[in-house]
């Protein structure tokens, strides 16, 4: 009799368990990306099999994104193979690419669904070139539209919420707000919280974060990884969450332990599924690196370890180097070592110089305005001096990256 209770209970049991499955039908989300700060959006091309299979190849890791552009290349160049090259490149993080493609796509678009598409994916890469003007632009754009589908409004809703966080200064009640109400609007809509709802549990997870409350942050991240493991099981989303919570920890020295094992954790995803020179990754290195140089007792071969990761990995003249030769320097002045100083601040200096970024040059100046004291009786003027150091810097890069 106890036995048939207990096998009364198991059947009952699976009874329940396999009506939670049936419910949970997920949607397809072929025609989106979810990225690290925004989904990303394709127009769609329904009744082309092989095409919706290429799509799939733009969420995996560099590699799979690569071959996807390179077949795209070859493809009739019309607004859906223009976006997904945006896409594409906006994955790879080259950004003047992403940018030259979504406008071309933006030109030959008719559609208000197309066109939102590509507005959002452009906000997007305005924000990572730190061109706010344009990304507002680009939003005020989109809002005029009446997209006819309504899981892309959502997705477009729930893009525009992420990126008014990102760019302004907010009332973080009402942005809280705002994205629960996304959130329920997805589970009505679908049934279920899925891929949109990932990506508002972490912009949730952020607006706690602008305001002050870590411990809610922690608990909409942990939704939002919950919900992918349950969902689509993202690799890549796991690593932005866990990269996420670094940076936000790495705000406080008392955080520094848990910035360090949240970034050990992303870099441990990134390493067995990315490429090694990807953007993403060599970021994560210097995160990890910057994190290590900035302990009240500084791990400082740890520290040159990840910088050096980012300097034997990126491509020419990138500006991860830069902001690498830039770490090195300020763990060089631990060792007094006036030399590598030098060459490291300079090489720093001539690359951000090849990007325009004077704020960063200014402070760079002033640091070798130091060693230029330090390493000087003043027999040689200071201007003679700096100007030797960048052309020195100019001709060692050259000659390491065989230009």
């Amino acid at each position: 009799m106890r036995y048939l209770k207990y096998l009364l209970l198991a059947i009952v049991v699976m009874f329940i368990v396999g009506c939670n499955r049936k419910e949970l039908k997920l949607v397809d989300d072929t025609w989106y990306v979810v990225d690290d700060s925004s989904i990303l959006m394709l127009c769609e091309k329904n009744d082309d099999k092989s095409f919706k299979d290429l799509m799939v190849k733009l969420k995996g890791n560099g590699d799979s994104v690569k071959e996807a552009i390179n077949i795209l290349d070859n493809m009739e160049q019309d607004v859906t193979v223009k976006n997904a090259l945006g896409v594409g490149y906006l994955r790879l993080r080259m950004f003047e690419e992403a940018d030259m493609k979504f406008r071309e796509a933006l030109k030959m678009a008719s559609s208000e669904d197309d066109k939102a598409c590509i507005l959002s994916n452009l906000v997007e890469t305005m924000l990572c070139k730190e061109d706010v003007k344009s990304a507002e632009s680009y939003v005020e754009e989109a809002l005029k539209l009446e997209v006819s589908d309504s899981l892309r409004d959502l997705v477009l809703q729930s893009n525009i919420e992420a990126m008014k966080l990102s760019y302004e200064t907010e009332d973080y009640i009402r942005a809280l707000a705002n994205i629960k109400k996304l959130i329920k609007k997805e589970k009505s809509m679908l049934g279920s919280n899925q891929f949109v709802g990932i990506f508002n549990y972490k912009m949730l997870a952020y607006a706690c974060y602008y305001d002050n409350n870590m411990s809610r942050c922690e608990y909409y991240m942990n939704m939002a990884k919950k919900l992918n493991l349950k969902t689509y099981q993202y690799v890549d989303v796991d690593a932005y969450l866990y990269k996420s919570l670094a940076r936000m920890y790495d705000d406080t020295m008392e955080g520094v332990d848990k910035a360090m094992d949240y970034i050990n954790k992303d870099i441990n995803i990134l390493e067995k599924w990315q490429t090694p020179d990807h953007y993403d990754l060599m970021i994560s290195h210097i995160i990890r690196g910057n994190l290590y140089a900035n302990m009240s007792i500084p791990d400082r071969d740890s520290a040159i370890k990840d910088y050096q990761y980012v300097l034997d990995h990126c491509s020419p003249y990138n500006s991860l180097a830069a902001i690498s030769y830039y770490g090195l320097a300020r763990v060089y002045v631990y060792s007094e070592n006036a030399a590598l100083i030098t060459e490291s601040y300079a090489k720093a200096y001539y690359l951000w110089g090849l990007e325009d970024w004077n704020d960063m040059n200014e402070d760079i100046e002033r640091e070798l305005r130091a060693e230029y004291d330090r390493q000087n009786n003043g027999e040689e003027s200071y201007d003679i001096w700096f100007k030797q150091q960048i052309e020195k810097a100019e001709r060692d890069l050259k000659v390491q990256w065989k230009q």
